[in-house]
């Protein structure tokens, strides 16, 4: 039994370690939403002029897509790391 368990484990380790990232990001994104989005505002500020042209509205649309991306690398990484750990 345990030569089977041998043969898997670094793929266990692995799928699990992702579904614990997943359920970390989405803790953080659920807890600290405004403290994230206001980090990426501070971020962006220095590029108001050069990169968004004098309008925040670009700025806001950049945010909102970033979170977007953050709220799929969250559900990827769960459900990745649970198929993982199924095949496993």
């Amino acid at each position: 039994m345990s030569e089977n368990l041998n043969t898997v484990r670094w793929g266990i380790l692995l799928s699990v370690i992702t579904i614990l990232f997943g359920f970390i990001i989405g803790a953080a994104m659920g807890g600290a939403e405004s403290q994230i989005k206001d980090y990426w505002m501070t971020l962006a500020q220095p590029g108001l002029v050069n990169v968004y042209q004098n309008d925040p509205q670009k700025i806001t649309d950049i945010i909102n897509s970033s979170w977007k991306m953050l709220q799929r690398a969250h559900m990827h990484a769960a459900a990745i790391g649970t198929a993982a750990l199924v095949m496993s």
